[in-house]
């Protein structure tokens, strides 16, 4: 566990507030447009940071030890183990993506550094060379099976192939990384059946390569050599809406398999998605609301609930309290006011209410059955 706790002291939209973030290791930010998500996302970032930035949300921040100025204000304190400043940290936008660029056969790559790995404008990981060191690990892999014909597991076989099998698993489909070197060096993806170049990829897998591909090749960059397996260094990742471009299907296995394949890293993520939050059976949800005054609070840390469904998500996490299209639910809002003043006594709206069902009957099954159950309930209470 790189980050132990974030104490907001004065940071707009937020109320103070202390949080400590326990294990396990993922943590889970909801709440409605507006309410901070994505700023409270970048002042963990801020946090990892240890200097000085430019946040496109907070301005500009200067993090020293464990407290956090923003625009020379003292806004935040953050609490980080010992081995933080050194541990591979990375910030992700939902709307990342990687782009085609020239490669070399195994040219050197610089890692970059700890603000660009944290800025959630790199465009999904977009920094110098990450297509280079995608293609360099992929070779790496490739020469180390050449060269040990007893078939033994290298570092970098082991890798690519957790990380081939991850998206395999996400995705329904066999993901392997291609890099050649002849007529010309270039990085290319097979899919299923598919072989396809960067340009090529449909957004949704894209999205997903743009960090956990990258994460891990940096991973592989960062962690020292006589390490056996750099995916399980402490580490953090932050994610801005990693539903973005996914379906659902994709939504609720991209995060358990993340989780198993970066065991020590922390995740925090904000997200709308039902699907994300259902499918985290260890982790913490941190739900945001607004208040009255305008300011948003952040509630106390609430554990993952196993084996709840999507429906509990949105409910319970999410706070969605319409089930149909705003046009059948205003009809049914207006449908229960008559049925309520029928109960009372109001024969002129028994008959309204009995108009207004009929309406929404001929809309749909669904529907038909919940308000055919409640005019059969309001017809046997008049009737009595």
């Amino acid at each position: 566990m790189l980050i132990k706790s974030l104490q907001i002291l004065k940071l707009a939209p937020f109320q103070e507030a202390q949080l400590e973030f326990k294990t396990p290791h993922v943590h889970l930010f909801t709440g409605p447009n507006g309410s901070g998500k994505s700023r409270l996302l970048e002042l963990i970032a801020a946090g990892l940071v240890l200097g000085k930035i430019s946040s496109p949300r907070l301005g500009q921040v200067q993090s020293s030890h464990s407290d956090i100025f923003i625009n020379g204000t003292n806004s935040a304190r953050i609490q980080l183990t010992q081995p933080a400043p050194k541990a591979p940290c990375f910030a992700f936008s939902g709307n990342a993506a990687l782009r085609e660029s020239k490669i070399q056969v195994m040219q050197a790559v610089a890692v970059p550094n700890r603000a660009q790995l944290l800025s959630f404008a790199n465009d999904g990981g977009a920094v110098p060379a990450t297509n280079q060191a995608i293609a360099n690990l992929k070779v790496q892999a490739a020469m180390e099976a050449m060269n040990d014909p007893d078939g033994t597991e290298s570092r970098w076989i082991s890798v690519v192939d957790r990380l081939e099998k991850a998206i395999s698993e996400i995705t329904g489909r066999k993901f392997s990384i291609i890099a050649t070197a002849h007529p010309e060096p270039k990085l290319e993806f097979k899919w299923g059946n598919e072989r396809l170049p960067i340009s090529g990829l449909p957004d949704g897998l894209n999205a997903v390569l743009s960090w956990m591909v990258y994460a891990g090749t940096m991973m592989d960059l960062m962690v020292p050599k006589d390490s056996t397996d750099p995916l399980a260094h402490p580490s953090a990742i932050l994610l801005d809406e990693p539903e973005t471009h996914l379906h659902p299907e994709w939504q609720r296995r991209v995060i358990p398999l993340a989780q198993l394949l970066f065991p020590q890293t922390q995740f925090f993520i904000a997200t709308h998605s039902p699907f994300v939050v259902s499918s985290v059976n260890e982790g913490y949800i941190y739900k945001i609301e607004r208040t009255s005054d305008g300011t948003c609070r952040i509630g106390d840390p609430e554990p993952t609930p196993k084996g709840d469904s999507y429906i509990s998500a949105l409910s319970e996490v999410l706070n969605l309290k319409e089930w149909f299209d705003p046009e059948t639910e205003s009809l049914l809002d207006e449908f229960r006011i008559e049925r309520n003043a029928a109960l009372k006594g109001d024969k002129q709206a028994a008959q309204n209410a009995e108009s207004l069902g009929a309406k929404l009957c001929e809309r749909g099954s669904e529907i038909a059955n919940i308000v055919g159950a409640e005019l059969s309930q309001l017809s046997r209470a008049l009737s009595s």
